[in-house]
């Protein structure tokens, strides 16, 4: 093997490895933009030194359900990942779940391509090691075709507009 081949082979393997590991959840733009605000917004929150007790979260949840008839994805903060997650990625360094993918509510909002590996996230709490008082922040959306309609905030109230 001529060193031109040998060289070019190890300039792509880092390319190779990384968009393979993106590759294993896909998450359609109009949630993948909701889930990106709502972790760059709430780490200003959390990181504004003028308030006191905020607690920076290791773990964003997002999870497909229906109510009075309606699909909602619900985003929240967690210090801890559920055990039975359906999978996994990061965004901006925050540990970011998704839970009943395979919801009806969940019509090509997020596709997981491969099974999470659990024993990747050693560095993270799931909810057997879980604190008892612990208020996550959340952000709801009713599901209107292709569009998220915000329906409920706590904490920290975000204008998605």
């Amino acid at each position: 093997m001529n060193v031109k081949r040998l060289l070019k082979l190890l300039l792509l393997c880092p390319l190779l490895v990384c968009c393979t590991s993106k590759k294993n959840v896909y998450i359609r733009s109009e949630l993948l933009n909701k889930i990106e605000t709502i972790i760059e917004k709430y780490q200003e929150f959390v990181l504004d030194t003028s308030k006191f007790n905020r607690h920076d979260p290791e773990v964003y949840e997002v999870q497909f359900f229906e109510y009075e008839g309606k699909c909602h994805i619900s985003i929240n903060t967690n210090i801890n990942y559920q055990s039975k997650l359906n999978g996994f990625t990061f965004i901006h360094g925050k540990l970011v779940t998704f839970n009943y993918t395979s919801s009806k509510c969940n019509e090509g909002w997020v596709t997981i391509y491969k099974a999470p590996i659990i024993e990747n996230l050693k560095n993270y709490k799931n909810e057997n090691d879980s604190l008892d008082n612990y208020q996550p922040a959340f952000w709801e959306f009713i599901i209107d075709g292709d569009k998220l309609i915000p329906a409920r905030q706590n904490k920290l109230e975000i204008n998605f507009e």
